[in-house]
């Protein structure tokens, strides 16, 4: 929700959650924490080499948690929750609420427009959608689709296509459009 909400007022952000030890200390001032160990260089590391917008989960943050309830990880992912990469890491999906407000669309449980729907997070969801959107879009207009921030946006789209899959995604495009938000 805070990405989502982040997103909605065209703030670019992504994250890593890493687990570890860590430490915090004051530095010679007295006044100023220093903050340091293995979780937050891991942490560190694995966010320098992402090429996307959104939170990427480490295995040593997943591993404690699947270890005591097995299955759990690869059954979200199945859910779309996230995307569990080769290597491991989870991509977390920030819009996972979508596929509930869709299905409620369908019944016609929503009303036009989507912006006044009760749920605080959809229009967030929406917004944030959008903003990746149009940024990519702003990017492909100006055939720049290789300039280090062309491509986390582009590689943001490729995975939104992928985790929310063809009808959602359209129907996202489809919502976020004027007139429908």
């Amino acid at each position: 929700m805070i990405l989502s909400a982040l997103l909605a007022k065209e703030i670019p952000a992504r994250g890593v959650i890493s687990f570890g030890e860590f430490e915090v200390k004051l530095d010679t001032t007295g006044f100023t924490q220093v903050y340091f160990g293995k979780a937050l260089i891991e942490a560190y590391k694995a966010e320098q080499l992402e090429k996307w917008i959104g939170i990427t989960i480490l295995p040593s943050a997943w591993n404690p948690y699947e270890a005591e309830n097995p299955g759990t990880i690869d059954a979200f992912a199945y859910e779309k929750v996230w995307l569990r990469r080769n290597d491991d890491t989870l991509l977390l999906n920030p819009f996972v609420k979508l596929k509930g407000w869709y299905l409620s669309s369908l019944i016609g449980e929503v009303d036009k427009p989507y912006s006044k729907w009760d749920m605080p997070e959809f229009p967030n969801d929406i917004l944030g959608f959008k903003f990746i959107r149009d940024q990519a879009d702003a990017y492909a207009a100006i055939n720049d689709f290789f300039s280090p921030a062309a491509i986390k946006y582009h590689m943001t789209i490729r995975f939104l296509e992928s985790i929310l899959g063809d009808q959602l995604y359209k129907w996202g495009v489809e919502i976020s459009r004027p007139g429908n938000f």
